[in-house]
């Protein structure tokens, strides 16, 4: 039973690796502005993250099994203690490593965010700058109609 969700827990470190290696490719995309790279990096991430949801699926069931706890106290840390002794090492190391891999990604993935957050920003910031003033620069009576054929902005393309 342990080997098999050894055998899990060893495709899952996998899979988060190469969530890493994406990560990293995702940096530099943002970095570069390369927006169909970074659409196939995303791709790629759904379909990784896919199957590390299905691996979590049948690791959680199996640790249920071996552990005879359900549901969230069937931990991996309650597999380990349940674990024969000379399977305990083997399941701490790859705790470790997912644990390593797990924090890297996360890592990674905050790097993205502020990235992108100050793309975003300096996107509204190039655009206050240069689209034109939308208020009218001769006087009109406070109490007059507003005028309407000022064009307003949007955010949004209703186009589309």
């Amino acid at each position: 039973m342990t080997e098999a969700i050894a055998q899990i827990i060893e495709e899952m470190v996998a899979i988060h690796r190469t969530l890493n290696a994406l990560a990293k490719e995702k940096t530099d995309a943002v970095i570069k502005g390369d927006f169909k790279t970074l659409d196939r990096i995303i791709n790629r991430e759904e379909a990784e993250t896919a199957r590390l949801s299905q691996l979590e699926q049948k690791r959680m069931r199996l640790v249920e099994e071996a552990t005879g706890l359900p549901g969230e106290r069937a931990t991996f840390s309650a597999l380990i203690e349940a674990a024969p002794e000379e399977e305990r090492e083997r399941l701490r190391d790859l705790q470790k490593a997912l644990a390593h891999e797990v924090f890297h990604l996360k890592a990674q993935n905050d790097l993205n965010q502020d990235l992108l957050k100050q793309s975003l920003e300096w996107v509204e910031l190039n655009q206050k700058l240069f689209l034109p003033a939308l208020k009218s620069p001769t006087y009109k009576h406070p109490r007059a109609e507003k005028e309407t054929d000022i064009p307003t902005l949007s955010r949004f393309d209703t186009r589309a």
